[in-house]
């Protein structure tokens, strides 16, 4: 995690897989939203992640 504020999140996925940090992200997104309502995250330095939807 590079930067964490009350409802936003920056995730440094370091390349690794998209799937990965995603799935991350998204447990991460939803615990601050429970917490502040609201929430943002978003993650630099992944690899593809093409296969979104089977996990949307």
């Amino acid at each position: 995690m590079l930067w964490s504020g009350n409802d936003t999140v920056l995730l440094d996925s370091h390349y690794s897989a998209g799937q990965v940090v995603a799935t991350k992200a998204m447990d991460i997104a939803i615990e601050k939203a429970r917490e502040f309502g609201i929430a943002a995250v978003s993650v630099k330095n992944s690899n593809h992640f093409g296969i979104a939807a089977h996990y949307a």
